[in-house]
């Protein structure tokens, strides 16, 4: 009893400690850590009671609970320094429409990246969720990510979370990326084993060739000699004999023939290819023979 004492209160001392560390702890960044600026998500409604009304049918208040969605997502992964900014001013179509201009403003922000994110409404049930980041100094795009969602737009921030958690965030980790170049570099060993397999095969075709070409040239040779101990051979039975060579097989005689109605011509059908006897002359002159006169 007293060990199992012991053991339960080791535990027990254990438990305030674990109870002190908070469940979800985001990791710690560091200085390396990119920046990200998140610009305030855009709506692009093409819903049939908006384009009735000619008017949006969200709220603010919905699209600003998506964008924080966004940033409490990267924050979380300790993979970020999130840099608020939607409070930057947008152009006149808004930053989805001037094809990433977004990132001079993160520049100036001191963002090594930047966020857009863009709702797009089907139905009043129905959106899509669109997140792209860029390289701040490039403008270049460095991932690109969407999902449909089904739901009215209080649930746009669930939808935003999902697809910061299940695409974004394995899409932009470093693990991924040294993975594609892994593949990347793989292929190109692939390809050169390929092409190594290749000349090889080459190498054996062209030595199987030569190979053939030797076998070849032998077997001419003994088809030669052959042939001329063959005749040696004859000449030697006929002069032991005195017989004449055997007479040649006779021509089969074509016993069925038939005419062919395209070319005109008779074949032979029995045997086939048997020669066929031309047909008759007839006694008398015909009539479409050029010496006898018409009529």
């Amino acid at each position: 009893m007293l060990k199992v004492h012991t053991v339960m209160t080791a535990a027990l001392a254990v438990l305030p400690a674990l109870a002190a560390t908070p469940d979800s702890a985001a990791p710690e960044s560091t200085p390396s850590t990119p920046r990200i600026a998140v610009f305030a998500f855009e709506l692009d409604d093409l819903s049939p009671a908006s384009a009735l009304l000619h008017a949006s049918t969200s709220s603010e208040e919905s699209l600003e609970r998506a964008a924080r969605a966004a940033r409490d997502a990267l924050e979380k992964s300790g993979r970020y320094r999130v840099i608020d900014a939607h409070l930057e001013a947008a152009p006149a179509g808004g930053w989805r429409g001037c094809e990433g201009c977004e990132t001079a403003a993160a520049v100036r922000l001191g963002a090594d990246q930047s966020l857009l994110g863009i709702v797009r409404r089907a139905t009043q049930t129905d959106y899509y969720v669109l997140v792209q980041i860029r390289d701040a100094r490039t403008g270049r795009l460095l991932d690109e990510e969407s999902a449909n969602f089904a739901g009215g737009e209080e649930g746009w921030a669930s939808g935003v979370r999902m697809l910061m958690k299940h695409q974004v965030l394995v899409a932009m980790a470093p693990d991924a990326a040294a993975a594609g170049a892994t593949t990347t570099d793989s292929a190109a060993a692939g390809a050169t084993t390929t092409d190594s397999a290749a000349a090889g095969a080459t190498t054996t075709g062209s030595a199987a060739a030569g190979a053939t070409r030797a076998a070849s040239a032998a077997a001419g040779d003994m088809t030669a000699e052959s042939a001329a101990a063959g005749v040696t051979t004859a000449d030697s039975a006929a002069s032991s004999t005195g017989a004449a060579a055997a007479p040649a097989a006779s021509t089969p005689t074509c016993k069925v023939a038939i005419v062919n109605p395209v070319s005109g011509y008779a074949e032979c059908v029995e045997p086939r290819g048997a020669a066929v006897d031309p047909p008759p002359r007839p006694q008398g002159p015909r009539a479409h023979d050029p010496d006898v006169p018409a009529g």
